[in-house]
């Protein structure tokens, strides 16, 4: 543990600090406790690096352009304080079970790699500011970043530490909107949905193709929701027919099979993700459930949670985000345990009455 002088908590001059001290001794051990005691009570809230606690994850304020931490514990956390960065963010995504996000400014031509613990920032060279949308792995370590602009579609590997731009592509010439993107751990392999008015097109690239190949079309849906990478397969959740099925083998014959429907339990498919023990999780707003799949198609479990579900998005390694907004309380599923429980963290304080000690 640290140990901080009453000076150091005050933050006071050498000069304050020896008459402060000189104080104290003039009063009896009680009062001299007291003194103490309101001397440090400025660090609670002018310094809480130096109260080091567990973090669940990092979420962005769109908005406000902010990045804060969700503190403490599955069933005890809280949303901290905004994090400070070495510039006003423009554009930011948090890496999921990571102590980073990639961000740029309004200003910079250039995406970097900003630490949330120490504001440390490093250029991810041939990666463009702001792109419009981003899709990050499950694990943080990859990236596609869509620039509509350009129409292309720059894919990012070895985050956080070795950033690197593994490929480009050209997407200006596929018919439709880009939608959606999913990238694997190790930047081989994206997927790609393109929203068309009557049905949706899902693409894949592999690190294996030729040079500037196109993206290759695998199958076509109804109104696609979320995709999701697990080796080399792509789960998709449709909730324009409630189902939810696998494209096989996408780097080779592709083939697509079904995994649940809505005798499942599938209900109008939010959000889509795969866990570190290859279970696929879904959540459906209509039922405000997360159906839990093992990889076969088997539904495993069912929760209900008291929320409306918009997404399953990780925030490390088996705990996933199932809400969106800051201003009402945050639903988590922890999967780290035996057992899978849906917890809430209470909603964000304003940035003024932000809880200091995460």
């Amino acid at each position: 543990m640290r140990v901080v002088t009453p000076c150091r908590l005050r933050q006071l001059s050498p000069s304050k600090c020896e008459k402060t001290l000189m104080l104290a001794k003039l009063f009896t051990a009680p009062s001299r406790l007291l003194l103490v005691l309101l001397c440090a009570a400025p660090l609670l809230a002018q310094e809480p690096s130096a109260l080091s606690g567990p973090v669940l994850g990092y979420l962005v304020d769109a908005d406000a352009r902010l990045i804060r931490p969700i503190a403490g514990i599955p069933g005890n956390a809280w949303v901290g304080a905004p994090v400070e960065t070495p510039f006003p963010l423009a554009f930011a995504a948090a890496l999921p079970g990571s102590a980073h996000a990639i961000a740029s400014s309004e200003s910079g031509s250039q995406l970097l790699v900003v630490g949330l613990e120490n504001t440390a920032a490093r250029a991810i060279e041939g990666a463009g500011a702001n792109p419009s949308s981003v899709a990050l792995s499950s694990r943080g370590s990859s990236a596609a970043l869509y620039y509509a602009e350009t129409g292309s579609v720059a894919l990012i590997h070895g985050l956080p530490e070795g950033p690197a731009v593994r490929a480009r592509i050209d997407v200006s010439q596929i018919e439709g909107r880009l939608s959606r993107m999913a990238i694997s751990d190790d930047g081989t392999l994206a997927a790609f949905v393109f929203s068309h008015e009557d049905h949706d097109a899902l693409y894949v690239w592999a690190s294996s193709s030729p040079p500037h190949a196109p993206l290759r079309l695998v199958t076509e849906s109804a109104r696609i929701a979320a995709i999701a990478l697990l080796g080399d397969e792509v789960i998709v959740a449709d909730r324009g027919v409630n189902e939810v099925f696998a494209v096989r083998d996408v780097r080779g014959e592709a083939a697509r099979v079904f995994l649940a429907g809505a005798r499942e339990g599938v209900a109008s498919p939010a959000g889509l993700s795969v866990s570190t023990r290859n279970e696929i999780y879904v959540g459906n707003a209509e039922s405000s459930t997360v159906m839990i799949l093992e990889a076969g198609g088997r539904l495993l479990r069912t929760l209900q949670c008291e929320c409306a579900v918009t997404t399953v998005a990780p925030l490390r390694d088996s705990v996933f985000r199932l809400t969106d907004n800051l201003d009402r309380p945050i639903f988590l599923l922890d999967a780290a345990g035996d057992e899978d429980q849906i917890v809430f963290v209470p909603a964000a304080a304003p940035q003024s009455e932000a809880r200091q000690d995460p």
